[in-house]
């Protein structure tokens, strides 16, 4: 077995951090699609592109632009759905994936408790817990 299988336990888990990476940016896009729908035409006709002058807030149409489709929701979406996938397939992703996504959702729900964050966090420990449930050549070669 290479340190890239995931099975048991290890792959259990990346299933689970993975659809709830995926339900917790797919309900960020889908909430935001809702309230934002009214703004689609000012993006269509080219208000993102008036200039915001310093120190003054960004306009409406601008914020709920990056709310949806500038926020981090469609990439976090992309990675929920490749740890699902690569599980399924039981292989594991590199541990960079796992340590990134941890780090920057909880410095996200240190900020902003009130948010989606603190779940993301959740699927965090479920990938932290599967690199250490996943065996390792070297590591396990030792006991």
């Amino acid at each position: 077995m290479s340190a890239h299988t995931l099975t048991g336990r290890a792959r259990t888990l990346t299933l689970w951090a993975g659809r709830l990476i995926v339900v917790v940016s797919a309900a960020h896009l889908l909430f935001f699609l809702v309230t934002s729908l009214d703004f689609v035409p000012d993006w269509a006709s080219g208000a993102l592109w008036e200039a915001t002058a310093v120190g003054e807030p960004p306009p409406a149409e601008q914020g709920a632009f990056f709310r949806l489709l500038g926020s981090f929701a469609v990439p976090l979406l992309l990675v929920g759905l490749l740890l699902w996938r690569s599980a399924a397939r039981e292989q594991a992703l590199p541990g960079y994936v796992t340590w990134t996504v941890a780090g920057w959702s909880l410095l996200c729900a240190l900020i902003q408790p009130a948010s989606g964050f603190p779940l993301l966090v959740v699927a965090s420990v479920l990938l932290v817990l599967a690199r250490r449930a996943a065996p390792h050549p070297g590591r396990d070669a030792a006991r």
